[in-house]
């Protein structure tokens, strides 16, 4: 795999080993297991491979803490603040109309932005496989985390009810 070799050429460990050793065992992720991670090919679309990482919603949710702390975990610095800074900054305009724009593989909310009217402050999300989300707003220390069973046998993706749940949680701290 070319990730695989390529990370192993850099720094001497897999990819997935190390997000397993320098991030999941030092936040105490109860249920990450490399079992349940791959690399996945989609020549069409890069040369690179995509790391699939599935996750419980603690464990999920254990990452936006990580992000919303700016990499800190208890007394710990386990991501460089400025990389979790970095990698949040808005550089690419998504979506026009709403303001949703791209960091480092997040998507990002814009203070001043339509989404950001929309929740009130600005933050960061990312969607994952299937349909596996985690909203980072670090100005309402709110971190929320959607998960859908995608591997149960005719599940449905529930469109923009998974998006109303999370304003409803959102407008739900007033």
């Amino acid at each position: 795999m070319l990730l695989r070799s390529f990370s192993i050429k850099k720094t001497g460990i897999d990819s997935l080993q190390a997000f397993k050793s320098e991030i999941a065992e030092p936040i105490g992720m109860q249920y990450f297991s490399l079992d349940k991670c791959c690399y996945i090919y989609e020549n069409e679309k890069s040369q690179y491979p995509a790391a699939e990482i599935r996750m419980s919603a603690r464990d999920l949710l254990r990452f936006g803490l990580l992000y919303q702390r700016e990499g800190a975990w208890l007394d710990q610095q386990i991501i460089p603040s400025s990389w979790t800074s970095e990698s949040t900054t808005t550089y690419s305009i998504l979506d026009e109309a709403s303001g949703v724009g791209y960091g480092y593989m997040w998507e990002t909310i814009q203070a001043g932005s339509p989404m950001a009217e929309v929740v009130g402050t600005g933050g960061f999300f990312h969607t994952g496989i299937g349909v596996q989300t985690v909203i980072v707003l670090p100005e309402l220390k709110l971190v929320i985390v959607e998960l859908l069973d995608t591997d149960a046998p005719g599940w449905n993706d529930p469109g923009e009810v998974g998006i109303q749940i999370g304003l409803a949680i959102i407008n739900a701290r007033d």
